[in-house]
């Protein structure tokens, strides 16, 4: 994600460790030698956040809006590519459904790793689709209490400073097997950058084995939320969270996995880019610390 800003982002799991992810993914390398990334910070991209529902609003999304071409549900090429993205990243076989493979000529950084935590960049030859994806292990909280952070407007506020304004502009169909919404916030970046508004379908799965996946896509539409010439929009073309138990692993353990692609928008030097990702390197580490953190603290005190 990232032509322009830099920014704050999000989590996901597999260092090292007991336990697999109950994904038919195999083991994550336990040092950066036994994978296909290097572990040298890099200045291909930096990270966004993903967003998750928010307060109220009316209306309510038709369910043709998001059939995909060909028949099936557009959240099946969604995740089927969040998850060759992941795997491309573990170092692994990375195809997606349909046979399109994330080649070897995509650029793979392992930008910090950890005992918990790893964060991957991933760039093109040509420097138009960069990537990012965190992986953070979880420990003492269920996979509800982790859906209830993220989707949870309250809850979100709490514990979530790398977004704003959030507001839930079109809310699901109680009908609606995908939950299918469109929301919008704001990604506050550091000075002398502007502020980036997001507008996003999103939706929500069930996966084999009890994980759980929050999907999203930017989408323009003048009905929902203008353009306005005071405001630059960031657009994501993917992003999402995976959600898994761990098998083998403590009780209770879970793998969080975000990905983004997204670009910031505006004309931002390149220099002044790679320096704002240095500085903002870390907040993707922070954002999971964050929300397991509000998860433990909320069943303590339930």
């Amino acid at each position: 994600l990232a032509p322009a800003a830099a920014a704050v982002a999000a989590a996901a799991a597999v260092p090292s460790g007991p336990g697999r992810a109950s994904k038919s993914a195999s083991e994550a390398p336990t040092s950066a030698s036994d994978s296909a990334s290097s572990c040298a910070p890099s200045p291909a991209a930096a990270a966004a956040v993903g967003a998750a529902a928010a307060p109220s609003g009316p209306g309510r999304v038709s369910r043709s809006t998001s059939e995909a071409a060909g028949g099936g549900h557009i959240t099946d090429a969604l995740l089927a590519e969040l998850e060759a993205i992941n795997r491309r990243c573990r170092g692994e076989e990375a195809a997606t459904d349909d046979g399109r493979r994330i080649g070897s000529s995509v650029k793979v950084e392992c930008l910090s790793q950890s005992e918990k935590e790893r964060f991957w960049a991933m760039s093109s030859p040509e420097g138009q689709d960069a990537i990012t994806c965190l992986e953070s292990r979880m420990s003492g909280v269920t996979r509800d209490d982790v859906i209830r952070a993220v989707t949870d407007p309250m809850q979100r506020s709490a514990w979530d400073t790398t977004i704003s304004g959030f507001q839930r502009l079109v809310e699901a169909d109680p009908e609606d097997p995908w939950r299918e919404e469109v929301i919008y916030f704001m990604l506050p970046c550091p000075r002398p950058l502007a502020n980036r508004e997001m507008l996003q379908r999103c939706w929500q799965r069930d996966l084999p084995g009890g994980g759980w996946a929050m999907l999203f896509q930017s989408i323009e539409d003048e009905n929902i939320w203008p353009m306005s010439e005071e405001r630059v929009r960031a657009s994501a073309r993917l992003a999402g969270y995976l959600l898994r138990p761990i098998i083998g692993g403590p009780p209770d353990s879970l793998e969080l996995v975000i990905i983004n692609n997204i670009s910031f928008g505006g004309n931002v030097p390149t220099w002044l880019t790679n320096r704002v990702q240095k500085l903002l390197k870390n907040k993707p580490l922070e954002w999971a610390r964050s929300l397991e953190r509000h998860c433990k603290e909320k069943r303590d005190r339930s």
